[in-house]
């Protein structure tokens, strides 16, 4: 189920309650092109090859970001490069615009509308048409929970790690779109810290730890008896699908932290234990370039490669390179500071990188026009006993560095610019989102169909959307809609305000416990609705009635 805002999951008990760093990524500002960044020769020998030709370098800019509201899904690109899929939705490619709905844990696309996905609900794998294409037919490989999926290059094969319910786990391969099983074997290591794919020669590969043994050994506080075990697993390695059988395929990589391979399967990035890292030929290992040395070896490699290897992405140093491969140089393309990501997605031209980051999905491309952002301006008078807890005004997409931000302890929506709570026991709580207008649709789509965009982007359909109403001002469109949660433990009454106002989309929703009256409510909503964003035309009607029974 999708979550339709922060608050809603709040009051779902979903949202987990840790503090967050806004990355400074979000600067809207291109950076120049760099020299050549300077790299130590290998004492690997490199592959005769033909030279990669230096194109022009141009600056790389911010083009949008959108926030991540369900599930934790890394970004997806499709063939045509038309959408983008990043947690629950998918998005235009070029600007962003919120288009629908993708199931949780999808992880490529196949076909410009048909995604494949990783079932966390026991179905293996999935295969899903998307946005109302009819071409495809949905589909399940009902055997097991999908750990890593992959498709081939030219799209008509996949491969699957499975885990069944036993805790055994197996490397399927399979045809597409039918889902036709293929040659399959058992995969004996941790299903976690896995990647999955395709070598240049066809053959589908997983690159993890072997063999696990469990010795028992004696509990650390324990009384001496052999009450704890110890799993030592075999160095991790790529292996290839064979005849029913795991072959190693990669001698060189054995023992490496991490292997993330291009979907031609010509090339990889590794990690070894020692921070070293270098983009390497497959399956052979002879180093094409190295990277510059992790400083934190214990780190997480975070990585991005294109299509064919071609270009890559990684961080160093508190920031984000974008770089290509020219001979055995990496020609610098982009940098801008980042601390972390969760994933780093080549479209598949290579010209756009998509970045996963704490808030969000951030869209990098190159030779773009930055997209500048209005700052936002609301000003609310607040009824007498609510307290602003938070609140600062900044452009959309540049850095929101709250001074406070150890004190918030909590994750911060994208955009998210105040914050009041107020009543006898603190039990409203008003959030104030600014974002970027251009996510909802066109500027000449109907209030009425607008609205109806912003009701989709928010919910699900368990859970449908009252007291509707939109119209249209000669600043842009408004809507008002209400959540009235019953099917939870902690049922609550969420009502919202879209409107569009000085090239910003304000979201700002009022939080009351649920039945709260109607005559309590108005005053809040004309306190911060009408006073910052202006009141609509016609009268307000609401209702709190719902006849769906609450649910623990």
């Amino acid at each position: 189920m999708a979550r339709p805002s922060y608050a809603r999951a709040m009051a779902r008990g979903r949202v987990a309650s840790v503090a967050v760093l806004v990355l400074p990524v979000l600067a809207c500002s291109a950076a120049p092109a760099e020299a050549p960044l300077a790299v130590a020769p290998s004492a690997a020998p490199s592959v005769a090859k033909e030279p990669l030709l230096r194109g022009p370098t141009v600056p790389w800019a911010v083009v949008f970001e959108r926030e991540c509201r369900a599930s934790n899904t890394a970004p997806i690109v499709s063939p045509g490069q038309t959408v983008v899929g990043f947690c629950e939705g998918v998005f235009s490619f070029e600007e962003g615009r919120w288009l629908g709905s993708q199931p949780v844990g999808a992880e490529a696309y196949f076909a410009e509308r048909a995604v494949i996905s990783a079932s966390s609900a026991g179905l293996g794998v999935e295969v899903d048409p998307l946005l109302g294409d009819g071409s495809i037919e949905r589909r399940t490989l009902t055997s097991g929970w999908g750990r890593q999926v992959a498709v081939s290059p030219d799209r008509t094969r996949g491969v699957a790690l499975l885990e069944e319910p036993s805790g055994d786990a197996r490397l399927v391969s399979f045809r597409l779109p039918g889902l036709e099983a293929g040659d399959t074997a058992p995969f004996t290591g941790p299903v976690d810290h896995v990647r999955v794919g395709f070598l240049a020669n066809g053959a589908a590969f997983v690159f993890g730890s072997g063999l696990c043994v469990q010795e028992p050994v004696a509990c650390p506080d324990g009384d001496g008896s052999l009450d704890c075990v110890n799993t030592n697993c075999d160095a991790r390695s790529v292996r290839t699908l064979a005849s029913g059988k795991l072959v190693d395929a990669a001698p060189a990589l054995q023992g490496a932290l991490d292997v993330l391979v291009s979907r031609d399967g010509a090339r990889a990035l590794v990690q070894w234990e020692d921070g070293r890292r270098a983009l390497v030929e497959m399956p052979g290992g002879a180093i094409v370039a190295e990277l510059p040395k992790e400083a934190d070896e214990d780190t997480a490699p975070m990585f991005g490669i294109a299509d064919d290897g071609s270009r890559i992405a990684f961080i160093d140093d508190g920031k984000l390179v974008v770089a290509e491969i020219a001979g055995r140089d990496l020609v610098v393309l982009h940098r801008r500071p980042l601390e972390y990501a969760e994933a780093l997605t080549f479209s598949p031209d290579a010209k756009t990188l998509f970045v996963k980051a704490d808030i969000g999905m951030i869209a990098l491309r190159e030779g773009a026009t930055p997209y500048v952002a209005q700052t936002p301006s609301y000003q609310p008078v607040p009824p007498p006993g609510f307290e602003r807890t938070f609140g600062q005004q900044t452009p959309i997409a540049v850095a929101r560095n709250h001074p406070k931000w150890e004190e918030i302890n909590e994750i911060l929506p994208l955009g998210m610019i105040a914050r009041y709570r107020g009543g006898e026991d603190a039990e409203y709580l008003v959030n104030v989102i600014a974002l970027d207008p251009r996510e909802l649709g066109p500027a000449d789509l109907d209030p009425a169909k607008w609205v109806n965009v912003a009701i989709a982007r928010d919910g699900d359909e368990e859970e449908p959307a009252e007291n509707v109403t939109s119209w249209r001002t000669a600043e842009g469109r408004s809507a008002e809609y209400s959540w009235l949660f019953r099917e939870s433990c902690n049922p609550t009454d969420l009502y919202v305000r879209v409107s569009e106002k000085g090239g910003v989309l304000y979201r700002v929703e009022i939080e009351a416990p649920r039945g709260t009256s109607p005559a309590t409510v108005a005053p809040l909503m004309q306190r911060f609705f009408d006073g910052p964003l202006g009141a609509p035309p016609a009268k307000r009607s609401l209702t709190t009635a719902r006849r769906s029974k609450v649910r623990c």
